[in-house]
């Protein structure tokens, strides 16, 4: 869906918990099975579509009281969470968290902070206690930066967002209950743009005193179409509120080709005025910076590891898992060596480790270390892989 092509082919991607954490309600799994560290596996019967808990928490309790007969109606609503109570972050977070950017986050291969269960995150939850963001590059970089999912990262440029001091935010023109119809939608937008501004402040002929709405469409002239250079053969609406065109085309066809890289340099944390700073914070920063890793971010990214000293598997592993995808293998096993005696019932050091003896061609040591993995979790599908491979 979305597409501008009937046969774009593009959908062979894994799914991974990123994927179903915001194009789902929440699967069923079992505790520890939705860490970063652990494939994705999902239970046989899924949620078909985002549901009313998605934004409003977990019902069960509110569902007891309500086929309660002697349940009051205060009793019943008091046990559902309701987000025209919660402060302005945390309905912006619940927004963001599926609509920021995909981009920001750290890594693919990191999508939620180290410990921290993917669907543990809660409607009203801090963000960034769930999520590390960083963002990318000069800013002109990030300014002219459209990506799929981008909404709430672009409207946070826009002078409309900043000026308004928390009163815009994305409930202000979405209503998540329901989807404006196509031939409604110049109306309905501009209704919204006109609790703030007036007709007459637009100077475009014929706009500023117009009552009809293809004649004064505000978002067709604010809110510009735009391919995003991550995905090819789509538009999107451009959440960046602009006071005038955009210089070049933003529509333009793109090929695979042609989408660019994005710029890896500089890197720093997103949502800095909210994050305090933590010993785990450097650590993040190296996996964002995981698509150019030169020797020195590397003796960094080390030595920042070896002084937060975390009392926890998955740092290390994160670490020597994306060392060892840059082909980086001999420092990957010595970190996964130490984190196996360090951790000696942890099946990911062992998966890992093996796998990085694996790819420095040494099977026979891998096996070892994979048949450890599968005691501590046999039901794990890439140690098997791994082994029989290892094994063959």
């Amino acid at each position: 869906p979305g597409f501008d092509i009937p046969n774009h082919q593009r959908f062979s991607r894994p799914v991974t918990h990123r994927c179903m954490f915001c194009h789902n309600a929440y699967p069923e799994m079992p505790v520890g099975r939705d860490l970063a560290h652990v494939t994705p596996r999902f239970p046989k019967e899924l949620p078909q579509g985002i549901g009313c808990q998605r934004c409003h928490g977990p019902g069960a309790r509110h569902v007891e009281k309500a086929v309660d007969g002697n349940a009051t109606e205060e009793d019943i609503r008091a046990r559902i969470l309701n987000p025209k109570n919660f402060t302005d972050r945390q309905r912006e977070d619940l927004c963001f968290g599926c609509h920021l950017q995909p981009e920001s986050m750290a890594t693919a291969a990191m999508p939620a902070s180290f410990g921290k269960p993917m669907f543990s995150h809660l409607p009203g939850d801090n963000l960034i206690d769930s999520f590390c963001y960083f963002d990318f590059g000069s800013i002109e970089d990030r300014r002219e930066k459209i990506e799929v999912n981008h909404h709430g990262y672009r409207l946070r440029w826009s002078r409309c967002y900043t000026e308004s001091k928390g009163r815009l935010s994305c409930l202000s023109c979405h209503d998540p209950h329901r989807k404006v119809p196509v031939e409604k939608r110049a109306t309905h937008y501009r209704k919204k743009c006109l609790t703030c501004h007036q007709l007459s402040d637009c100077q475009m002929e014929g706009m500023g005193t117009s009552l009809d709405p293809a004649a004064s469409d505000c978002v067709s002239c604010h809110m510009f179409e735009a391919r995003p250079r991550d995905v090819v053969n789509v538009t999107i609406t451009d959440h960046f509120i602009r006071r005038k065109p955009p210089e070049k085309d933003l529509i333009a066809p793109l090929s695979d080709q042609a989408v660019p890289l994005p710029p890896t340099e500089p890197v720093f944390r997103y949502f800095e005025d909210r994050a305090p700073k933590d010993s785990m914070l450097d650590i993040y920063k190296g996996f964002a910076q995981t698509r150019n890793l030169t020797p020195a971010r590397i003796r960094t990214w080390l030595a920042v590891l070896e002084a937060a000293d975390p009392d926890m598997a998955e740092p290390h592993v994160g670490v020597a898992g994306a060392l060892g995808n840059a082909g980086e293998l001999p420092m990957a096993i010595e970190i996964l060596t130490k984190a196996t005696r360090r951790f000696p019932d942890n099946f990911s050091t062992h998966l890992t480790l093996g796998k990085a003896y694996f790819l420095a061609g040494k099977p026979r040591v891998a096996v070892g270390h994979l048949r450890r993995a599968r005691e501590l979790a046999e039901d794990e599908p890439e140690i098997h892989l791994l082994l029989g491979a290892a094994l063959n």
